[in-house]
């Protein structure tokens, strides 16, 4: 008898930051890289009560000391143009030459709410938004006109070594989701040990589904 293999969860040593200020990131990329830390993330947050540094600055400034690994950030997709996100991550890309990693979620009412966004619709804007980015980055020329009345866009730089894509979900249909639209899950932090063995059989079953496998350096699961 034949025993079915299943494909088995990647887990990853990353340095992940929350803007939480520059001096203190700038001064741990370099050790976290020589610890040997996999990877290197940023974090995205929106109107915050406390200072908050945003992403692509601050990613731009420690690509410096960070090396050759892969680095990236995460971006709650619905809050921004998606032709101004694949613009921003492929000059990213250029900087270094790690593969970038974009991390993306839906975000949540209150960050939406500040930047005038309609989070009921957070889904809906999620997937097309993953889409035009992707379309963007493979040198095409995308049109869209539900959303954000795109005519005939390209952009340029693109990103030299393609873009990894890590989805951020909790519950049952947005895991299936990361299995059929992204090339990783990244698990929320909060998860039990009980619950993130369940949710990680979830995205085995939804990538086997896909005919997907979880293979190292191209997906992940984070806690």
């Amino acid at each position: 008898m034949i025993k079915e293999s299943k494909p088995a969860p990647v887990f990853i040593r990353s340095l992940v930051f929350y803007g939480s200020g520059p001096t203190y990131e700038k001064k741990l990329a370099r050790p976290a890289n020589a610890a040997g830390l996999d990877h290197l993330f940023i974090g995205d947050h929106h109107a915050t009560k406390t200072p908050y540094l945003q992403n692509n600055v601050m990613l731009a400034r420690m690509l410096a000391e960070w090396g050759e690994k892969p680095f990236g950030a995460l971006y709650l997709l619905p809050l921004w143009n998606p032709v101004l996100l694949a613009e921003q991550v492929a000059t990213l890309a250029a900087l270094a030459k790690g593969r970038f990693i974009m991390q993306c979620g839906l975000g949540d009412p209150r960050q939406g709410a500040a930047l005038g966004f309609d989070m009921s619709r957070q889904v809906g804007l999620f997937v097309p938004a993953l889409s035009v980015v992707k379309a963007l980055w493979r040198g095409e020329t995308v049109d869209e006109s539900k959303y954000w009345q795109l005519q005939r866009v390209r952009i340029s730089p693109l990103p030299s070594q393609g873009v990894d894509v890590w989805i951020g979900a909790v519950v049952a249909p947005a895991i299936v989701r990361a299995a059929k639209l992204g090339g990783g899950w990244l698990a929320a932090p909060s998860l039990t040990p009980a619950e993130s063995a369940a949710a990680i059989k979830q995205y085995q079953l939804a990538c086997t589904a896909e005919s997907k496998a979880m293979v190292a350096g191209r997906s992940g699961v984070i806690f």
